[in-house]
């Protein structure tokens, strides 16, 4: 039996996922060739998708890689710790 993604899970083109990064296609087909994207499905030698889950946990994942610890303004130089 074919496995089938759920109506909550659609499949995006590639066009569809350049569009909602904000990116142009041409950097979205770069990030596929180091294998630095979101998790592509080959339903055909020509034929790329995007499952939509893949794409937010790729976005969930670089947004948590890029998170920065905030500094605690009560210490170091000026803060208010004594």
């Amino acid at each position: 039996m074919p496995h089938t993604a759920p109506a909550d899970d659609p499949l995006l083109t590639p066009r569809q996922v350049a569009d909602r990064l904000g990116v142009d296609l041409s950097t979205l087909r770069g990030w596929a060739g180091k294998g630095t994207g979101p998790e592509r499905i080959f339903l055909g030698p020509q034929t790329v998708r995007y499952r939509s889950s893949a794409l937010e946990s790729w976005l969930d994942a670089r947004a948590a890689s890029s998170r920065r610890p905030v500094p605690d303004r009560m210490s170091g130089p000026g803060g208010g710790a004594p």
